[in-house]
């Protein structure tokens, strides 16, 4: 799911996709578990997820890529309320996540089950 939202003067696209998660998960260390609680989250890993988001936006769109988490940082103090529409975008994107019910097993494909 892309979306657009007005951050730093300008409308840009966000997107939470696989790839998103995974640049963020290799930035913070961090598992598909920890994004489960996104209001447990660090200062530091929200923004970080805020700046992945717009910047796989920018990619999707083949958009130039033309600011630093800095920059994120800064535009969030301008309008921090941003970070409430960004967020709803992430969980938007991943709507049947709640639903797994072990995130830390990956699943065996083409497995029977035992009877």
């Amino acid at each position: 799911m892309l979306k657009k939202v007005k951050i730093g003067g300008k409308l840009r696209p966000v997107k939470f996709g696989m790839n998103a998660l995974r640049i963020y998960s290799e930035k913070t260390n961090s598992t598909l578990a920890d994004l489960m609680n996104i209001s447990g989250m660090s200062i530091t890993n929200m923004i970080m997820l805020v700046f992945v988001g717009l910047q796989e936006g920018a990619r999707k769109e083949k958009q130039e890529f033309d600011f630093i988490i800095d920059d994120v940082s800064d535009w969030l103090d301008d309008d921090f309320g941003i970070v409430n529409e960004i967020m709803d975008i992430f969980v938007e994107s991943f709507p049947n996540i709640k639903e797994s019910k072990n995130l830390n097993a990956p699943k065996k494909v083409g497995a029977k089950k035992k009877n």
